[in-house]
């Protein structure tokens, strides 16, 4: 490998991450989030019950490892700083950087934790983990997530809902990550379609 690849690589990696988690935290908010309130009204004000960018987390870490928490961070704040409630920047700003670490760590935790158990589910060339394996992963993630955020959180008194909306969560990041993993599967077909017509 070129020492040029070596540097190119990691910061494609980073910019697709990037890029990818802006994507899918705008779908969540501009679309997903708002029809899900016009259905259930207040039953969910504290989550969505399809959280693409859980998938996003679960995906990057999965091919990339660590490398990824700095783009899921960035991500993160970007998300934040384009679709969100100006409010939110009245949370101080050393809790904002906790929750962000805490959202771009639970996945590597998850993986970590199952490969310490003898399931190495990283992306490895040539092979592809099950989509449940995945999964697996992507339920733990929600766990320590929504524990880590509770924890965050439980430090102000002017953020409510968090400490009875971890299910919620979970649910929303799975379907999440189901239909970020389908997507990314989706696009890989096609993309091997195209190529094999191309060869015709």
């Amino acid at each position: 490998m070129k020492f040029t690849d070596a540097i190119e690589q990691p910061l494609i990696n980073f910019f697709v991450i990037v890029v990818a988690y802006l994507f899918c935290y705008g779908l969540t908010a501009l679309i997903i989030f708002p029809a899900q309130s016009a259905v259930l009204g207040d039953m969910t004000l504290f989550a969505s019950l399809c959280y693409l960018p859980h998938g996003i987390r679960i995906l990057a870490t999965m091919f990339v490892g660590w490398q990824a928490i700095p783009a899921l961070m960035l991500g993160n704040f970007l998300s934040k700083l384009f679709f969100t409630d100006a409010r939110i920047w009245d949370i101080p700003d050393i809790l904002l950087l906790q929750s962000m670490l805490v959202s771009a760590t639970c996945a590597l935790v998850s993986f970590e934790v199952l490969k310490f158990l003898g399931r190495d589910l990283y992306w490895k060339a040539g092979s592809w983990a099950n989509w449940k394996q995945v999964v697996l992963v992507g339920i733990l993630a929600s766990f320590l997530n929504s524990l880590g955020q509770i924890l965050v959180f439980s430090q102000t008194p002017d953020a409510p809902g968090f400490s009875t909306a971890p299910v919620i969560f979970a649910i929303g990041d799975v379907i999440g990550l189901l239909v970020t993993l389908f997507g990314l599967m989706f696009c890989l077909r096609w993309i091997r379609l195209s190529k094999r017509n191309a060869g015709d």
